[in-house]
């Protein structure tokens, strides 16, 4: 594939948006459970990251609507984050950037 200047803009958003540290994880723990993944079960999945870097991430891709926060009213509140179809758009490129990672 020719990447054209359009292209090459798209690559860049993308990168700018999902690509600091963490972020592209943060998308493909979500994208694997569809069920949704609270703060704590996230910081677990994700070694190295503190929760400082995956609250400022977890907001960047909810601000970029990549991520949904749902929180469930009840006897403990629950808030989970849920990847949107928007966010899913990018299930094949980061499944292409793992295969090809795996043979670094």
């Amino acid at each position: 594939m020719a990447f054209g200047k359009l292209e090459l803009q798209g690559l860049e958003a993308t990168l700018k948006t999902c690509g600091q540290k963490f972020g592209f994880q943060i998308l493909a723990i979500l994208m694997s459970t569809r069920t949704g993944k609270g703060f704590n079960d996230l910081l677990r999945e994700i070694s190295d990251i503190s929760p400082r870097t995956l609250s400022l991430r977890l907001k960047e891709l909810e601000a970029k609507r990549l991520v949904s926060k749902n929180i469930s009213m009840g006897p403990r509140v629950k808030i989970e984050y849920r990847i949107t179809d928007r966010g899913l758009q990018f299930e094949k490129a980061l499944e292409e950037m793992a295969r090809a990672g795996s043979k670094l």
